[in-house]
């Protein structure tokens, strides 16, 4: 037996029960481990965003290939500091099929994995 829970609000009143709710698909974003760079697709997979996640004077660059560059890397670099986003250009004919998050470090810079095109 279901029941359902009825409370006055300011004057209105809302009903509560079984509800179910489904989620949206999550933005294809992966983040270096320490979450200091963050990259994702957008405009349809046609460009790539690098985010500086970290207020730590750390520059941080995303790596990513498009389908008609097939083997090549290509970057997106993001120096403007702390909370921040770089977009690559787009081009939705040419789409980005995945990506990658780097903080440039002193020493061994720090990479997520690589984000592919679903």
């Amino acid at each position: 037996m279901k029941r359902k829970v009825l409370a006055v609000l300011g004057g209105a009143a809302l009903a509560v029960g079984t509800i179910s709710m489904v989620a949206a698909p999550a933005a294809a974003k992966v983040c270096t481990d320490e979450m200091s760079a963050c990259t994702l697709f957008y405009d349809g997979y046609g460009g790539v965003t690098i985010q500086d996640t970290a207020c730590d004077s750390t520059g941080v660059y995303g790596e990513y290939r498009r389908t008609q560059q097939s083997g090549t890397t290509q970057t997106v670099n993001n120096y403007q500091g702390c909370n921040t986003s770089v977009n690559s250009g787009s081009d939705t004919s040419n789409y980005v099929y995945r990506h990658r998050a780097a903080a440039n470090y002193t020493g061994p810079d720090s990479y997520s994995g690589w984000e592919w095109k679903p």
